[in-house]
Parts: C-alpha cells; structure tokens; sequence
C-alpha cells in the first residue's frame, strides 16, 4: 500500500512511544507525511459548580498548560524519533471520547493509515472500560496498525 498521510497518536506512555520508530520507517520508506496526535482529555466544569471554585480562572489556564505541555513533548519526539521526517504534531484537548477524536481527526486530515499502540490492559479492563483501540479500529476510515505492548 502506498501511504500519504500516517496518523500517529500518543498517551505519552513507553508504550504508545514503541509506535515511533516504526511510523518513521514507513514514513521514509514511502515517503510520507505523519501527523503525531496526543489528545488530552478536557473535562468540563458544570457552570453550577464554577460558583464555588475560589479561582476559576486556574481551570483554564491548567487546560492551556497541559496542552502546552504537550505540545512540547511532542515536539521532543519529533527531534528524537523523526528525524528527516515531515511530521506535523497536533494537540486536541477533547471532551469527546479518545477513540471517536483519533477517527474524526483521520477523517478530516485524509489520514490513509493510523498508528497506535495497544495498553494491554487484559479481558477485564477491555471489558469494563472498553478499548480505544478497539473504537479506533471499528470506526477508522482507513487501516489501522496496532503496536503490541512491550512485555516486560
């Protein structure tokens, strides 16, 4: 398959780092562009209950230094894992589900492959929490390859 666009998203876990070397050999090898994708979960105070918060205002700047936080720790990937790579890195702050993010933003960026990496979380916790990964595959516009979880 020759690939366009890769779409490669992190939790900033070792884990979902295992997927970098192996989005940059395909991106040199077909000479593609990669978008790395973190989302960060932004999780809504109801407005009844911003009243009784002393400095509201602390919420939102929390949001902005996660995200830039993030950005940043994105950009250190890029210097370490994507060398000679045209990567572009995106931070979403969402307060949709993780899964339904990755394949909006696959959707929207004509993404022709996504990258991402599996928690192995076990039976119980796909069952209890459901599995990202498993979303993102259901709902992908297009193939998605899932990194395995170091065992250690």
């Amino acid at each position: 398959m020759d690939f366009k666009h890769i779409l490669v998203t992190t939790d900033f876990s070792d884990d979902s780092v295992s997927a970098f070397s192996i989005a940059a050999k395909e991106a040199k090898a077909k000479n593609c562009k990669v978008s790395l994708l973190a989302v960060v979960n932004d999780w809504d105070v109801p407005p009844v209950f911003m009243q009784d918060i002393a400095n509201p205002e602390a919420i939102t700047r929390y949001r902005h230094d996660l995200a830039d936080k993030a950005k940043e720790k994105l950009g250190a990937y890029v210097q370490e894992h994507f060398k000679d790579v045209d990567v572009e890195t995106h931070v979403e702050l969402a307060s949709q589900p993780v899964d339904q993010v990755i394949t909006d933003f696959a959707k929207k960026n004509s993404c022709d492959l996504i990258i991402i990496s599996s928690h192995g979380r076990g039976a119980i916790g796909n069952l209890l929490l459901g599995s990202v990964v498993q979303k993102v595959i259901r709902y992908s516009p297009c193939p998605v390859m899932v990194i395995p979880r170091k065992e250690e």
